[in-house]
């Protein structure tokens, strides 16, 4: 299976407190991701998942409930690679 992977780097460290980040893509929400290093997250989803490259974007937690954007959405943007490159 495909999978996307979208990798976030953060200005500040971004607590998540015994759960795990959320990145919000415009409507779609991504919750599996890893911990790369301080400050940076890689998400991931199936390649079918459809994320438009102006959406909106913004990091929150994604613990039991339902998750909820926690960072401005008007200050962070995405930066796309066809082949995984930056």
């Amino acid at each position: 299976m495909d999978v996307l992977e979208v990798d976030v780097e953060t200005d500040a460290d971004f607590p998540i407190a015994g759960t795990g980040p959320a990145l919000f893509v415009g409507d779609v929400v991504l919750v599996d991701s890893e911990r790369l290093g301080e400050r940076r997250y890689r998400f991931f989803a199936p390649a079918s998942t459809p994320l438009a490259k102006d959406a909106s974007v913004a990091l929150g937690r994604a613990g039991s409930g339902i998750p909820k954007p926690e960072t401005p959405k008007d200050v962070l943007r995405l930066e796309w690679s066809e082949d995984g490159s930056k």
